[in-house]
């Protein structure tokens, strides 16, 4: 139950970011919004964000709007994050992301007590990813990225 709050809480979190109305409608195919102002990803990319499987994309034009809801009926909301994919079904020519983003319940937070451990990793090394620690129920996994388009 918590973790369905807390996902509810980030979907509005998200839309909101777009700037235009927009839904997680469903894990089979993203809501393509258009939304020259989104603050999902830099100006004139498209951003897209996956929550449980289910998308949203804000694009900065008509004509991407076209190709993103054509890509978007060919992959699911996961692979919308997948930069190969993507390259097979868009004219991609840049990538920023994706990245992870976990939100826990307030009570689930533990702060770290004394210094932090910082390890820096080879970019694309998912080791980090296989090692974390348990998480408990109350969390919501987020996906998000950006890309040009030509």
């Amino acid at each position: 139950m918590t973790s369905d709050l807390l996902c509810d809480r980030a979907r509005e979190l998200w839309v909101e970011l777009a700037m235009e109305p927009v839904e997680f409608a469903s894990s089979e195919s993203a809501d393509v919004v258009v939304s020259p102002g989104s603050r999902l990803c830099p100006q004139s990319w498209t951003g897209i964000v996956v929550i449980d499987g289910a998308g949203i994309v804000t694009v900065p034009s008509a004509q991407v709007a076209r190709l993103m809801v054509g890509a978007s009926s060919k992959l699911s909301g996961e692979g919308l994050l997948d930069e190969d994919r993507l390259r097979e079904v868009l004219p991609v020519l840049d990538v920023l992301g994706p990245a992870s983003l976990l939100y826990l319940a307030r009570a689930d937070f533990l702060p770290v007590q004394g210094g932090a451990a910082v390890e820096e990793v080879a970019c694309g090394d998912a080791s980090p990813a296989r090692s974390s620690p348990a998480l408990p129920e109350s969390q919501c996994e987020v996906h998000s990225g950006s890309l040009w388009a030509d």
